[in-house]
């Protein structure tokens, strides 16, 4: 398998590019790389302002071999710290920029938001597919290729489907806690809280062995939210709804 990503790395020629010039800013990854299981894959991949003043970064996608499947508004999403965009009219796969907010130095994760979302791409081809999207700092015009490559087995072969099945989450609406219990052996090492527009709101590290998890949500403001369980890797094995009242 690890030939095989290489060589795949190696044709559609998406190692990390940099322009010349003084680095404003960084990535958590080059390469980011992720296997979808079911319902939703968040790869995260931040940026970090290191100039000393606050930039503005500029984005845009410029290559990819997603499936038609992956791409429509429905499916495929990139958030920045402005917003989650999704891709109506084809203006994410259409090469269309966007412009994040002001970056302080220093930022927190927040401030530096950067991540795509897959939703409900199950009855996609398997196979192994990438994404890359130039990151350039409006005011001093350094520049960095970023690539996302995901991962889609043939149904069946992975154990998230039946692991989704044993997650139960409790009360909804609720107020002050929610509850949730899954199998010990499905692999979850976080749970993310988030909105509709899909902006963190809260996390929760899970202890090993762990089969239920009291989330404390007393500071959430009312409204509907999404909570994920993810493994080590970060991927999505679960997603629940719920409504905070």
């Amino acid at each position: 398998m690890k030939k095989i990503l290489l060589v795949l790395l190696g044709v559609i020629n998406i190692v990390c590019v940099e322009k010349a010039g003084a680095q404003s800013f960084t990535t958590q990854y080059d390469t980011i790389n992720a296997t979808y299981h079911a319902d939703q894959l968040t790869m995260y991949n931040n940026i970090t302002n290191i100039s000393g003043s606050p930039i503005k970064i500029g984005w845009r996608v410029i290559n990819h071999n997603f499936p038609a499947s992956w791409t429509t508004k429905e499916a495929l999403g990139i958030c920045d710290n402005v917003l989650c965009w999704q891709n109506d009219n084809n203006r994410l796969t259409g090469g269309d920029e966007f412009i994040t907010n002001d970056i302080p130095a220093g930022n927190t994760e927040e401030q530096g938001m950067f991540y795509l979302v897959l939703v409900d791409i199950n009855s996609a081809a398997s196979g192994t597919y990438y994404m890359t999207i130039r990151l350039e700092d409006q005011s001093g015009g350094y520049q960095k290729d970023v690539s996302f490559i995901v991962n889609k087995w043939a149904a069946g072969v992975s154990n998230a489907a039946k692991a989704d099945k044993n997650i139960t989450l409790y009360p909804n609406p609720a107020r002050n806690t929610v509850n949730l219990t899954f199998n010990p052996g499905a692999g979850v090492k976080t749970i993310a809280l988030y909105n509709l527009i899909g902006k963190n709101v809260a996390s929760y590290k899970v202890n090993n062995g762990s089969s239920k998890m009291a989330l404390d949500i007393s500071a959430v403001p009312s409204g509907i939210y999404y909570v994920r369980l993810q493994n080590a890797e970060g991927a999505v094995i679960a997603t629940r709804r719920f409504t905070r009242q």
